[in-house]
């Protein structure tokens, strides 16, 4: 049975987006104007391909309905990650999304706590993340009254910062940042301030204002993720996130490494170089999910991967 997928990307044209997810990685984009490539997607608004084997052309959501039981223990019928690569070429908004309970009630789907891991920004590039209200009932009075300059928190952020961005955090990624996010499952976004800006046709866009106060956590002032990588040979493997979702973790591989999986299935995303996993070639902008019955991944380099693996609880 086949255990080890590659995946063609599904794209969201965005009124931020840019053209570096084709400059960067060789992606097919629609247009000069991409924002988003999801990268691993069972989501209905947008899914990736099988590009390999048996399953060439299957959807992923089909995918794991037809093998369910190979992707780990568990009967949980729906997909739990999405991986996106996000090309900021402007400002994106300054959003909020809800956690499990609230989108379950509220919008019929996952919350949405995702993970970001910085692939490259330009110097002095700015990101909000958090805010300075003390209160909920501060946060809300400052947003209402449109005090967004003192009540948004700003930071400067670098290639390789990695942040985890929990459901109820206010924030937004700013241009000239090229983004590799994991998340839950979930399109659920309540859009706080978009800079007043207008689409193609004239028309801003909608602001979910009453929604993100009611899911905004405060206080909210989250700081990058300091990691160390630890020294394996010539190789390096870096803990960036671990969270009640999934793990994400970095491999920069320059020597043969043997890694072996553990009950459920990683998600494989490769960002510089390219080489050989269990005798596949791999090369930059290629993302693979392997199954569990693969039981142990051989890495030949030069190659740096990104590899996000679930949590079983969230797969029961």
């Amino acid at each position: 049975m086949q255990t080890w997928f590659k995946f063609k990307p599904t794209f969201k044209e965005m009124i931020w987006g840019g053209d570096r997810l084709k400059r960067e990685f060789g992606y097919d984009i629609p247009s000069n104007q991409t924002g988003e490539a999801w990268i691993i997607s069972a989501h209905p608004q947008g899914e990736s391909i099988v590009e390999n084997g048996d399953a060439a052309n299957v959807p992923l959501s089909q995918l794991y309905k037809m093998i369910r039981p190979y992707f780990g223990p568990g009967k949980n019928a729906e997909f739990p990650i999405m991986v996106k690569i996000i090309d900021a070429n402007k400002d994106l908004s300054v959003q909020v999304h809800p956690d499990d309970e609230y989108a379950r009630r509220v919008e019929d789907s996952l919350g949405k706590s995702e993970s970001w891991y910085v692939l490259d920004c330009q110097p002095e590039t700015r990101m909000v993340m958090g805010h300075h209200a003390r209160t909920s009932e501060e946060f809300n009075a400052h947003l209402l009254s449109g005090n967004y300059d003192t009540l948004f928190r700003n930071l400067t952020v670098n290639k390789g910062d990695c942040f985890d961005v929990s459901a109820g955090t206010i924030h937004a990624i700013c241009e000239g940042t090229l983004l590799y996010e994991a998340q839950e499952n979930s399109n659920v976004t309540y859009r706080v301030y978009d800079y007043d800006r207008v689409d193609a046709k004239g028309n801003k866009r909608d602001l979910h204002l009453r929604k993100a106060m009611e899911v905004t956590k405060s206080p909210c002032k989250p700081d990058p993720i300091e990691s160390e990588p630890i020294v394996i040979g010539n190789n390096k493997v870096t803990y960036l996130v671990e969270n009640e979702y999934f793990q994400m973790r970095k491999y920069e591989i320059n020597e043969d490494l043997t890694m072996e999986l553990g009950e459920v299935f990683m998600i494989i995303s490769v960002i510089e170089g390219e080489g050989k996993i269990n005798h596949n070639p791999v090369s930059k902008g290629d993302n693979f999910i392997a199954l569990p019955k693969e039981e142990k991944l051989d890495i030949s380099g030069p190659v740096t991967l990104l590899i996000v693996e679930p949590k079983k609880e969230k797969m029961m």
